[in-house]
């Protein structure tokens, strides 16, 4: 992955936005170490993980004191993926896990509130436009 330090440095602070700061050190090429200065900063990262930069996946891992930052398994990362403008007979929950299970692992799939998907599979009673959204592992 090719990046822009200060840039990624950027982003990072607007799309967290500690409270109490942060400090963000570049350990080697891809891989970052970001201190929090409070707790709850802290928290707030990692719950919302895992952002994006660029196009590509920012993995958040909280470590101990006593770990080293090296060692930290990045291989695997759950995410969501939309899909979009698939026909309409497509949008059902019998596509989501084959379309799923060709990018990895299928995992869930999860309907936005107040939508309903369509298809062989399911009714779409109030006429709306349909849409499905699937999280699964990389």
């Amino acid at each position: 992955m090719s990046y822009h330090f200060e840039a990624l440095c950027s982003s990072i602070q607007s799309m967290l936005f500690p409270v109490k700061g942060l400090e963000i050190k570049q350990l080697e090429a891809g891989r970052i170490l970001l201190c929090f200065n409070h707790i709850i900063d802290k928290q707030r990262a990692t719950e919302g993980c895992p952002w994006s930069f660029d196009k590509n996946i920012l993995i958040l891992s909280a470590i101990g004191d006593s770990e080293n930052p090296m060692q930290v398994d990045s291989e695997r990362c759950d995410f969501y993926v939309h899909i979009h403008d698939l026909p309409l007979n497509m949008m059902n929950v019998g596509v989501a896990p084959m379309i799923g299970n060709r990018i990895g692992p299928f995992k869930d799939l999860e309907a936005p509130c107040g939508r309903m998907y369509i298809g062989s599979y399911t009714e779409n009673p109030s006429g709306s436009e349909g849409h499905s959204t699937f999280e699964e592992g990389f």
